[in-house]
């Protein structure tokens, strides 16, 4: 999956706004991050109709998180900004020899399981808190417990599929 860059400033501006814990104004997110303010309100318009984002206005106002910084993970953002965490190649051959071969499709859908839990696991908190350990942490216990039951139902999904 490749993202794309407003994806990346929506990530970017969550971890500011969850490290802020409260109201902040655009032009201060704006500058903290080098984002144009014109681009920062396009993004931002997108976090808001996600409901990511509240937006107070008057002199006083700005952006701030509409959940707990624990809430919000990774796989939220991603699916709000792209639509998709999908792994796989996007051509149309790629896709229908995917379908018909049934070993790409089983090991397709257990990194797309995986992918998915990972971003899951990874919420604001983790990324503003102790990131690098959090994230290891999630990765070798976390990731390790889920692995098993997401290979025995993607297997499972498997055998009623061929």
């Amino acid at each position: 999956m490749k993202m794309n860059t407003s994806t990346d400033y929506a990530i970017r501006i969550l971890i500011y706004l969850a490290e802020k814990n409260g109201v902040t104004a655009s032009a201060e997110i704006s500058q903290h991050l080098s984002i144009s303010q014109r681009y920062l309100l396009q993004v931002a318009a997108k976090l808001r109709d996600g409901n990511l984002v509240n937006v107070a206005m008057g002199p006083e106002g700005g952006y701030r998180l509409t959940a707990k910084p624990e809430e919000i993970t990774m796989y939220d953002v991603i699916m709000l900004m792209e639509g998709t965490t999908f792994l796989v190649p996007s051509s149309a051959t790629a896709e229908e020899e995917i379908r018909e071969n049934h070993t790409i499709n089983y090991v397709y859908q257990l990194l797309q399981s995986i992918w998915d839990a990972f971003l899951r696991g990874v919420s604001l908190d983790t990324m503003v808190n102790k990131p690098s350990d959090q994230i290891k942490a999630f990765t070798t216990e976390q990731l390790a417990e889920r692995l098993h039951s997401i290979v025995a139902e993607v297997a499972e999904k498997m055998c009623y599929d061929i």
